[in-house]
């Protein structure tokens, strides 16, 4: 049984260290396709993107997934005291 959020089959997810992102599908509503993010200790979903387009919803999934994965690959900056 595939999982469903708030009337959308999860059809991709993915989970990058302490956080989840989904593509989610409901070909019966307006906004058929939606990304979420959750935290894996949170039960539900939040930050959601909603899309009529199947392409525009992959598009966000993948960026999604992208920009965590950067933001946990670069290390932290660090302070330059020479910089104002």
């Amino acid at each position: 049984m595939r999982e469903t959020v708030a009337d959308y089959t999860i059809i991709g997810k993915i989970k990058i260290d302490d956080m989840e992102i989904v593509l989610g599908e409901n070909k019966n509503l307006y906004s058929k396709y939606v990304t979420w993010q959750k935290p894996v200790y949170r039960e539900d979903y939040n930050h959601g993107h909603y899309f009529e387009e199947r392409t525009e919803a992959l598009r966000d999934y993948f960026d999604r997934i992208s920009n965590f994965a950067d933001l946990k690959e670069k290390p932290p900056k660090k302070r330059n005291d020479y910089e104002r």
